[in-house]
């Protein structure tokens, strides 16, 4: 599942052809072991809601056989193919329970992400203890917000002293940034696509 429509779309498209042609180049050189793959990809919009929908559609309407990578996905995704007993390849990103029967992690979940990654760099380019933080109101940057805040800025001595969502429809970012100029936010943390940086 991929968005390949949406606010996201920049981001699904690309490694939606990707797939596509790296599971055309295993068919094309025979299969697994004769058998060939069907690849079949799905629309979300980037809509947790929409994900769900279409997870389940997958799983009774085309009897998939595992489900690969879904950005952003519904928080509740990965437990519901758990409970189908459909195998999910990839990172659950929104969330950190990455031991699951039929799940084969690659790569960080957004917890450990968050931790070592991004916020740790930015932290230490601006060293800012008072922050302000704009999310996209999906799932996973919610899972990064909630890391930022709780675990990480304690152990820093930082604060996320507000937060902001947006959409991906949001484009006046001016308004938002000067509001919270007026009340003394020192640094801003942006989580959302980069097409709205």
């Amino acid at each position: 599942m991929f968005p390949l429509s949406g606010g996201l779309s920049a981001l699904g498209r690309p490694v939606e052809l990707a797939a596509r042609a790296y599971f055309r180049s295993i068919n094309e050189a025979g299969g697994i072991d004769g058998r060939k793959i069907e690849f079949i990809a799905e629309t979300t919009d980037a809509d947790p809601n929409r994900t769900r929908a279409a997870a389940e559609s997958s799983v009774s309407r085309d009897h998939i056989f595992a489900m690969g990578r879904v950005t952003p996905f519904s928080p509740d995704l990965v437990p519901f193919l758990e409970s189908k007993g459909v195998p999910f390849v990839g990172s659950t990103a929104s969330t950190s329970r990455v031991y699951l029967a039929h799940h084969v992690s690659i790569g960080a979940s957004i917890a450990p992400h968050a931790r070592r990654c991004s916020f740790p760099y930015w932290f230490e380019k601006t060293h800012a203890k008072r922050i302000g933080v704009i999310y996209l109101d999906v799932p996973p940057a919610i899972s990064y917000l909630r890391e930022t805040r709780d675990v990480i800025c304690p152990k820093i001595a930082g604060q996320v002293v507000a937060s902001r969502a947006v959409q991906f429809t949001t484009t006046d970012y001016a308004t938002i940034l000067l509001f919270d100029a007026v009340e003394q936010r020192r640094a801003f943390f942006i989580v959302t696509d980069p097409r709205r940086r």
